[in-house]
């Protein structure tokens, strides 16, 4: 996966990209690739060395996760958002090809099954889905697509998904264009296009969310053979109805920041939201609502 010069530092050998956290600080940024991509294009699971993850989420739930991943398969264990049921997982993919499936069971009334599919040749990957959901008598139905090419200095990525509800139909749909760089000591990437969401409630009116464009740069820097930074910052420009007369508006800029350091073959990666720390009193637990750092770490086995 990564085809890097042999005066590259460790920081950006195959063992140092390999966490969620990593994904995080770059606000999911598609110009990044990452050896945690199988979770998203499904066919990338032999990426990468035999490992074992472990992740605190900072989503405000405290959501804890690991991985156990070799041989081309990977076994997932991580909660739900809400730390009422553990979900299960596995991936597996041999060359061109792989597939995923996730269980999470809270109780006979309410559960969830998702599985797909995914390819890849080298450059573009793509990876269909779905997913069913039971929660009482309600039964949702959840599929889609996504897609991803990327050249050495390019990176263009498009999804589509359609969720099927008693409480009506969501369509959301994105498509992303931008440039990448990679050198031995850094790497950034900026996407930026459209995302249209359409929700059409089972009762009510219908409500549309038009992002014309979505911008995200991204970008990581070794300063030395064991330490690095990388950060990112994402903003949407919207149109909005506020008056009934259609406007122009901007999300804000939201910005992440982490850091890695790597020690033979074990990597640990720290996430840090700014809005949590300067929201709340404290460095490491933030505001109250949603603590402002992230761990992973990642071990060579």
């Amino acid at each position: 996966m990564k085809k890097l010069s042999l005066t590259a530092l460790a920081l950006f050998s195959t063992s140092a990209m390999a966490t969620d956290a990593r994904v995080v600080a770059h606000q999911g940024n598609a110009g990044m690739r990452d050896s945690t991509d199988y979770k998203t294009y499904l066919s990338r699971t032999d990426d990468g060395p035999d490992s074992v993850f472990f992740d605190l989420d900072n989503n405000g739930t405290g959501v804890l996760s690991g991985a156990y991943k070799a041989n081309g398969g990977a076994i997932t264990l991580s909660q739900n958002m809400t730390g009422d049921a553990t979900e299960i997982g596995y991936y597996s993919a041999d060359g061109d090809a792989g597939y995923g499936a996730i269980l999470e069971v809270i109780n006979m009334e309410s559960f969830s099954l998702g599985g797909g599919y995914g390819t890849t040749s080298g450059d573009t990957d793509m990876s269909y889905g779905g997913q069913i959901t039971k929660t009482g008598d309600d039964i949702g139905l959840t599929v889609g697509v996504i897609s991803r090419e990327l050249t050495k200095k390019d990176v263009t990525t498009w999804s589509a998904i359609l969720a099927h509800g008693e409480a009506g139909q969501v369509i959301n749909a994105n498509y992303g264009m931008g440039f990448r760089h990679a050198g031995d000591r850094s790497k950034a990437a900026i996407t930026f296009g459209p995302n249209l969401g359409v929700t059409l409630p089972s009762e009510g009116d219908m409500a549309i969310d038009l992002s014309l464009v979505s911008a995200n740069i991204a970008g990581e820097f070794a300063l030395n053979d064991w330490f690095g930074l990388r950060g990112s910052v994402v903003s949407d420009f919207m149109v909005v109805d506020p008056t009934g007369e259609l406007d122009l508006a901007t999300s804000g800029v939201s910005p992440m920041f982490g850091a890695s350091m790597d020690f033979e073959g074990t990597d640990l990666d720290l996430v840090i939201d700014p809005n949590s720390i300067m929201n709340g009193p404290y460095f490491l637990t933030g505001a109250a609502s949603a603590p402002a750092v992230m761990m992973s770490a990642r071990f060579d086995i």
